[in-house]
């Protein structure tokens, strides 16, 4: 009687075992990769959400104690007798009963914050991921020198994922 040595493995049985256990890490790899994909999303998202009330929170603060808007522009071309909706790099808003403004610039996909004169630069940084910023007189018609309320619409991208974000003021010492 001939008696077989079953101590190891033959080479048909390693191959399937490395097979199912390709097969299986692939698996758990995929459903890793999309997890970490749905993560950054999410993170990405979140941080653009914070981000943009964060901004407008602080801008709806000044605005409302403000007078009335001092200076728009965009690209260093002057906003202020324009009645519709604006792309914008600076806006300036009056206050108090001296030249003093609360600027705000937008630069390097930052917006920065500046208590100053108008024509001052807006040196701290107050968010980040702004590619855009859009402002629009309220009433309809008339100039953003006369306005009593402003309409500010943000555009925030970090990475391929973008956010937009509206909301409307009112000077009340205006």
């Amino acid at each position: 009687m001939f008696i077989k040595n079953k101590f190891g493995f033959t080479l048909t049985e390693l191959l399937i075992s490395l097979g199912m256990f390709g097969l299986i890490f692939s698996l758990i790899m995929q459903l890793y990769i999309s997890d970490y994909k749905s993560y950054k999303y999410i993170r990405n998202d979140t941080e653009l959400q914070f981000q943009a009330q964060y901004i407008l929170n602080f801008m709806s603060d000044k605005i409302v104690d403000s007078k009335g808007i001092a200076r728009i522009e965009y690209q260093l071309s002057g906003l202020l007798k324009k009645t519709s909706e604006q792309k914008i790099t600076r806006i300036s808003f009056k206050y108090g009963n001296s030249n003093k403004c609360y600027n705000f610039d937008i630069k390097y996909n930052k917006i920065f914050y500046g208590n100053n004169i108008a024509s001052a630069e807006a040196n701290a940084e107050l968010g980040a991921y702004v590619s855009e910023m859009f402002v629009c007189p309220v009433p309809m018609g008339v100039s953003f020198e006369n306005a009593k309320a402003i309409k500010i619409r943000l555009k925030l991208k970090k990475e391929k994922q973008s956010y937009e974000v509206e909301q409307s003021v009112y000077m009340r010492n205006n």
